[in-house]
């Protein structure tokens, strides 16, 4: 008795750490589309019917589709210019603290052709300092095959880094293996049904995530500092220099926040909220 005790305490213990709306809870509706907080499709045509109440838990999941016969539905967390998800995908993410080991999380893929396999994919990076660009700490791809019922699957992560803590996080998922092309195109104009629910990072027991009740995220794109207020109270968000110095305060309410920087000078910044290191986001403006 006491080897097998003995066992069970070495082997490694995981906890989920949460993946921003990785629920697919909120949203936000715009003329044409109807986006996931935190989230980007690619278009307003591979996301018929978006949210949905055909869900794994909670008050609701999102849903991407092929649309015209043989274009791939694409989400991605993070912003993205559309048009650019095939190939760009990477350039999105999230802000992270830790380095996880898998993406876990629900879904169904119905409507399909013969052989088909939706894809999901993680990418974890650190911004060089040296280089203004990006570098790959990690990387994971898993195929999803077809499933007409709500189907547990999970990404395990490659480490590139060993040692090596990520910034951000990205994860990306495509309606079909539209690069492999050997794939038939639908007989129907919309097809390839791709649901998605409950997602989450995984993390080793002891490496935790910085969180407060009122949690704060951020993610920087095209000039713009995003600022999701997860509980909506007012909170103070604060950009300072790389030496320290004060560059921007502005105090926000709502749970979707942009802060134009187009006025900054290029260079590295750091961003707090009410003054808390918890909340620290590192972003380059070039």
């Amino acid at each position: 008795m006491k080897k097998i005790f003995l066992l069970m305490l070495c082997l490694p213990l995981f906890y989920n750490a949460q993946l921003l709306n990785g629920g697919m809870e909120t949203y936000t509706f715009t003329s044409n589309d109807t986006l996931p907080t935190g989230w980007m499709p690619d278009s307003y045509y591979s996301t018929i019917p978006g949210k949905t109440n055909d869900l794994h838990g909670g008050n609701a999941a999102f849903v991407i589709n092929t649309w015209y016969y043989y274009s791939p539905g694409m989400l991605v967390n993070g912003t993205l210019n559309q048009g650019t998800f095939l190939f760009d995908w990477g350039k999105a993410g999230t802000p992270i603290s830790t380095k996880p080991t898998s993406l876990k999380g629900f879904y169904k893929y119905t409507d399909v052709v013969s052989g088909d396999s939706s894809i999901a994919k993680v990418l974890l990076k650190k911004h060089n300092s040296i280089t203004h660009k990006f570098d790959t700490i990690g990387f994971g791809i898993s195929k999803l095959p077809p499933a007409n019922t709500y189907t547990n699957f999970e990404v395990a992560i490659t480490d590139y880094s060993v040692g090596v803590q990520p910034d951000s996080v990205v994860v990306f998922f495509m309606s079909y293996d539209y690069l492999k092309g050997t794939q038939l195109g639908c007989q129907n104009n919309y097809c390839r049904y791709l649901y998605l629910d409950d997602l989450s990072l995984t993390n080793p027991v002891g490496i935790k995530e910085n969180k407060k009740e009122n949690e704060v995220f951020f993610y920087y794109s095209a000039n713009e500092l995003n600022v999701i207020n997860k509980e909506k109270q007012q909170v103070s968000i604060a950009i300072y220099s790389i030496e320290g110095k004060l560059i921007l305060q502005k105090k926000i309410t709502e749970i979707e926040n942009k802060i134009d920087c187009s006025e900054i000078p290029k260079g590295i910044y750091f961003v707090k909220s009410d003054g808390q290191s918890y909340s620290n986001y590192k972003f380059v403006r070039d």
